[in-house]
């Protein structure tokens, strides 16, 4: 799905610090197609020094399409009335962050936010 409203060269305009450590992605990949989340994600990568930590923190969806809770539902058309775009599933997240090479990913909670999604992977060191 294409966003309503895509700001020009997104991808290209968001600068990740070398060596950071972690590297936040707070309220990116759902501001974003698959197909440019993944390439954060692989950005955020290739810019941490080894065993670096990718922090993404961001609403949670359960991955089923019709059978949402409350929240997750209003989130789901939230974002797609803001920008067009969706609340990606965490096997979707957790497929890119695999494609990029990060290992180790764990969820965390948050207990004062609703519905968030917060999960950090790490860079494998040497």
């Amino acid at each position: 799905m294409r966003p309503a409203v895509m700001p020009e060269n997104l991808l290209e305009r968001i600068a990740l610090f070398s060596g950071l450590v972690p590297t936040p992605l707070f309220n990116i990949i759902r501001t974003v197609p698959p197909e440019q989340a993944a390439k954060i994600i692989n950005r955020a990568f290739q810019s941490l020094d080894q065993a670096g930590t990718v922090v993404i923190l961001d609403s949670e969806h359960s991955g089923e399409e019709n059978n949402l809770s409350a929240t997750a539902g209003f989130n789901e058309l939230f974002f797609f009335l803001i920008n067009g775009t969706k609340v990606y599933p965490q096997d979707l997240i957790r497929n890119w962050l695999s494609a990029a090479r990060f290992t180790n990913p764990k969820n965390k909670k948050l207990l004062r936010m609703p519905m968030p999604r917060f999960l950090t992977a790490q860079k494998p060191a040497g």
